[in-house]
């Protein structure tokens, strides 16, 4: 018991002046050692708070980067993908050369084809649904050619889909490459 006093006085070791000091001079001292104590533990309380908030901070701003990185490397792969996608739509969609194909052989393919749409649909790529008559739109659309036309109606319209575009999530990957009318001045 005699050692847990002596931690305890040495806690709030208070030096005394004189044996003449009074109870009330050693309370006053007391009392300004504890507002001190007090202060120094509210520093220390804030700063651990602070550095809490800047780890917590830190790991969201490392799991964004590390999700900003990882859609940039699937995105540039999908994009060297899409020539793939592309040749098999060129294949299937030569009908005379296609129907002369053996059916067995045909429904493998797409389903080849099948398995790899559902595999980029699985990452979130979608192509840009765009037909001959929507308006232009330059953050989907890629302009290749203008064709001349009196028609104000279909001005900046797209007149032919050249290459499909696609999308993963809400950023195009690669956009739509079209012709487009331009009205005749």
């Amino acid at each position: 018991m005699s050692e847990e006093n002596n931690q305890t006085n040495e806690e709030f070791d208070v030096e005394l002046e004189n044996d003449e000091e009074t109870s009330l001079d050693v309370v006053k001292k007391l009392r300004q050692k504890l507002r001190e104590t007090e202060e120094k533990n509210k520093e220390n309380m804030e700063g651990w708070q602070r550095a809490r908030a800047d780890y917590a901070n830190l790991q969201k701003t490392h799991a964004e980067q590390i999700q900003n990185l990882r859609s940039y490397v699937v995105s540039d792969i999908v994009e060297d993908l899409l020539p793939v996608l592309d040749s098999f739509s060129m294949a299937m969609n030569n009908k005379e050369v296609w129907e002369k194909v053996d059916q067995n052989w045909r429904m493998g393919i797409e389903y080849i084809l099948k398995q790899f749409q559902t595999t980029l649909e699985k990452y979130g790529v979608t192509e840009i649904e765009t037909k001959e008559g929507d308006s232009f739109d330059p953050n989907m659309h890629q302009a290749l050619e203008t064709v001349e036309t009196e028609d104000e109606s279909l001005n900046e319209k797209i007149s032919v889909v050249m290459q499909k575009g696609y999308k993963m999530k809400d950023t195009v990957i690669r956009p739509v490459k079209v012709k487009t009318y331009k009205k005749k001045e």
